[in-house]
């Protein structure tokens, strides 16, 4: 369910920002700055790139972004304070101090704060000063303006606009405790002829997994068995027997998994690697992290394992979507707003039907394509976006050719939640998908089934449950495990 709705929320930026028309060409006169979405106008001194950081003037950066600043001349220190958070620094110095939530922390500064001798002005480093604000900083080089983002000031209201969908998000679980997660899976998939071009091809895939879960850490173990055997049905008997053992260990599968949720370190161990590489023993351990793993598609997980540790709330988890899937240019403040107006119409708690039975709840939430296409133009009145009848003549036409149908029933009861069941499918050209998931906190199930007619046909059903448990996810490797970065090992496998 995240993960529809972090892929939704992506798409409904892409959506809405080529609707809007707003994004006028940027006219680049030098370094530039923008906090939420407007341009900040440096009266007396301009930006400067200083060893590859955006420096600006001080105070302007600061106040614009809300924040009270003192200037101690004669020890040089600059004190910001703001409501939530307090920093300091020394001008030519490296250290900020930063007080939050009544403890502090220094770090260190790649650019010190100086004195520009021509402007007479201060200079210091956009990207720190927003930061320790809790700020978001990109870079758009196009534009060559460091774009600054107070994402509170978008999603402060997502806790009471999006109270019902949140059960689902958050499922209220302890994030404190470990859970001890057992599942199983079955999936069968034939691949056309022409796809494959020879006969169709078929296998099916099951298995069960278990394991200890706390926080952003794992230790899992699946056992899997791959059936192939219809998938070798051409082939002559000596072939057959030559791949025979390789298909005799794709009918006993173990994979065993460490996963660090703090440093993104993921091991992985399996009777299957040796298929890779013979020399692949069953000692052998694949290593990856999974941070730079994402970081070079340009996605940054980082925020949203973080919210692993702790409760999580539904603004905390949109920001952290955002922050993981947003490329960061001077449109990204109104792409972000769009969004998060669209989410709202179409998810909010006002899109939701509800029927109350003592201290039980159901909420109800029936969508169809008229329904996305009339929370799109409800969007676009709203946030101001220009959209005249050809606008939304050619979206009504697109929507035509989808066939679309979604149902939400949330239960709860005392104000937790009981149980969910999720159902919906999609038609579009020549795929069609359909989707089921049910459960509660403790349990969930899911199918699937996916068909395109000219590629392949997929079916998948995912048990799993999960308990609270005494035990802890056990990271440490045997002591005989030969460490192999996964990347090496994928490149043997080409």
């Amino acid at each position: 369910m995240k993960r529809a709705l972090c892929k939704l929320f992506v798409i409904v930026l892409v959506l809405m920002h080529s609707l809007s028309g707003t994004a006028a060409a940027a006219v680049n006169t030098g370094i530039g700055a923008q906090y939420n979405g407007q341009d900040i106008v440096f009266t007396d001194a301009a930006p400067k790139i200083i060893n590859g950081r955006t420096m600006v003037p001080f105070r302007q950066i600061l106040e614009t972004m809300g924040a009270t600043v003192t200037f101690d001349q004669q020890t040089q220190r600059v004190l910001v304070s703001k409501p939530d958070v307090e920093f300091s620094f020394i001008i030519g110095g490296t250290d900020i101090t930063i007080k939050k939530d009544g403890a502090a922390t220094v770090k260190k500064m790649d650019v010190a704060p100086f004195l520009d001798q021509q402007t007479n002005r201060t200079y210091v480093s956009a990207r720190f000063m927003a930061e320790s604000m809790g700020n978001s900083v990109f870079w758009d080089q196009d534009a060559q303006t460091a774009v600054i983002i107070d994402q509170t000031s978008i999603f402060a209201n997502a806790d009471q606009d999006f109270s019902i969908i949140s059960k689902l998000l958050t499922m209220e679980m302890d994030l404190q405790k470990s859970y001890e997660t057992t599942g199983s899976f079955q999936a069968d998939v034939a691949i056309s002829e022409k796809a494959a071009g020879a006969d169709n091809l078929s296998m099916s895939f099951a298995g069960d997994m278990s394991g200890i879960t706390q926080k952003s850490s794992a230790e899992m173990t699946m056992n899997m068995v791959i059936n192939a055997d219809n998938a070798l049905a051409s082939l002559s008997a000596e072939e057959k027997a030559q791949a025979q053992p390789i298909l005799d260990m794709l009918k006993s599968i173990t994979m065993k998994i460490k996963m660090d949720g703090e440093s993104g370190s993921m091991y992985m161990n399996s009777n299957i690697f040796s298929l890779m590489d013979p020399s692949f023993t069953p000692n052998t351990w694949f290593k990856m992290n999974l941070f730079e793993t994402y970081d070079k598609m340009g996605i940054d997980l980082r925020p949203m394992m973080s919210l692993n540790k702790s409760e999580r709330s539904i603004s905390e988890l949109l920001q952290a979507y955002v922050m993981s899937m947003n490329s960061g240019t001077v449109d990204s403040y109104q792409e972000m707003k769009i969004g998060y107006a669209f989410m709202k119409n179409l998810l909010g708690d006002q899109a939701f039907s509800t029927t109350v039975s003592g201290s039980d709840k159901t909420h109800t939430l029936n969508l169809d394509k008229y329904d996305i296409l009339a929370a799109i133009s409800k969007t676009a009145m709203t946030e101001g976006i220009p959209m005249d009848s050809e606008a939304l003549a050619e979206m009504t036409d697109a929507f035509r050719e989808i066939a679309l149908n979604a149902d939400i029933v949330i239960k709860l009861k005392d104000g937790k939640l009981s149980n969910y069941d999720l159902m919906g499918n999609v038609s579009l050209e020549d795929m069609a998908l359909a989707f089921h998931q049910a459960g509660d906190p403790q349990s969930s199930r899911v199918q699937m089934t996916m068909d395109q007619p000219e590629l392949m046909t997929m079916t998948l059903s995912v048990d799993s449950s999960y308990v609270v448990t005494t035990k802890s996810p056990d990271l440490t490797l045997p002591a005989d495990a030969k460490i192999v970065d996964y990347s090496s090992a994928a490149m043997l496998a080409e």
